[in-house]
């Protein structure tokens, strides 16, 4: 069962969290660039699937930086791995 922070319901985040959250994604976001070189409508969808994807770790009571900015990466990884992005 994932614990939720200072006693908030599900999918209600303090400002601490939220800056956490957004750390992560910046942080994962320029591993990916860096790695996939996509941009236009590729890129896109790169930062909206680790966006997504953090934002479901965080629901599950995910709140370290490095788990949500490496399992997001691992994510976008297996997203690859069915299909190459599509590249502009």
């Amino acid at each position: 069962m994932p614990k939720f922070s200072a006693g908030f319901p599900p999918g209600v985040f303090t400002e601490h969290e939220v800056a956490l959250f957004s750390e992560a994604f910046e942080e994962a976001w320029l591993a990916a660039e860096a790695a996939y070189h996509v941009t236009g409508e590729a890129a896109d969808e790169v930062r909206d699937l680790i966006g997504k994807f953090i934002i479901k770790l965080a629901m599950e009571g995910e709140r370290r930086k490095d788990v949500l900015k490496e399992q997001s990466l691992a994510y976008v990884a297996r997203k690859q791995n069915a299909g190459p992005f599509p590249r502009r």
